[in-house]
């Protein structure tokens, strides 16, 4: 009995990983549309949460060829100030919290800042697998950058 309801239950587990790709810049307001096309160094906000910023570097190593920068939030370093080479600043907005016998979950929506055009492309569904969410977000990104020609 227990192997039949796993052979139900897995399909629908695993089908909930894969939809985030199939979403993410489906209608093209996900991701910014030049990245990629010019040299920039991409600004990850990091959050003093050591399961989430691991997660976030790892993903970024694996996923992500282009130039990153992690700054913790709430730091904007000088160095940091020139908008053309730091033009694009990675994230997440806390879009919900949910409370389920006893345990704490945040709701993410991950975003990406153009700090030249000052606009905010971010990702419009709720997810409360963030990491799933995080590794299509970029690696959608990735392909994004690399379709542009990479720099």
């Amino acid at each position: 009995m227990k192997k039949i309801a796993l052979i139900i239950a897995l399909p629908l587990l695993l089908s909930g990983c894969f939809s985030y790709s199939k979403n993410i810049n489906k209608n093209g307001n996900h991701l910014p549309p030049d990245i990629g096309k010019e040299k920039t160094i991409l600004w990850v906000v990091t959050h003093d949460k050591k399961k989430y910023d691991t997660y976030l570097e790892n993903c970024f190593s694996k996923y992500y060829k282009g130039d990153v920068v992690f700054v913790p939030f709430g730091t904007y370093p000088k160095e940091y100030s020139d908008n053309a080479v730091y033009r694009y600043q990675f994230d997440y907005i806390t879009t919900g919290i949910s409370i389920d016998r006893n345990v704490t979950t945040e709701h993410r929506d991950f975003r990406i800042i153009d700090n030249l055009k000052k606009k905010t492309y971010q990702t419009d569904f709720q997810g409360f697998k963030w990491k799933g969410l995080m590794k299509a977000y970029v690696q959608k990104l990735e392909k994004l950058r690399v379709q542009n020609g990479g720099l």
